[in-house]
């Protein structure tokens, strides 16, 4: 495995990434945080939900990422629907192939990006 880009699901991103040789090892996954903010926008500021939804997102096992998304349907069907409408390998950790590393956030590129904007 080479580099994973950790990102939000901006389309220039996803237009760059595409332009990456494959003998490069490179994968692409979305941030979480940046993944529970596209649906709070679509169904607005739910807690409740939006705690589920990253306990499903970061579920390592398939069972548990199910019974997760088993109690969203309950509670918001049309959520839990949105929430596996989309690609599960670019924001589930079950379905990662272990590219993420375990890193759900852009939050390590962002400390970085504080260190760089010192130097600058």
């Amino acid at each position: 495995m080479g580099i994973t880009i950790i990102s939000d699901r901006h389309a220039g991103i996803k237009h760059a990434v595409r332009g990456f040789p494959d003998e490069w090892g490179w994968t692409w996954r979305w941030c979480i945080r940046h993944f529970l903010a596209n649906f709070q926008h679509k169904f607005g500021k739910k807690k409740d939900i939006r705690d589920q939804l990253w306990s499903a997102a970061v579920a390592h096992q398939p069972k548990k990422y199910e019974q997760k998304m088993k109690t969203i349907r309950q509670i918001h069907r049309a959520g839990a629907v949105w929430a596996e409408g989309q690609d599960l390998h670019m924001w589930t950790f079950h379905m990662d192939n272990g590219a993420r590393f375990g890193i759900a956030t852009t939050n390590h590129g962002e400390s970085i990006n504080g260190v760089y904007k010192g130097i600058r």
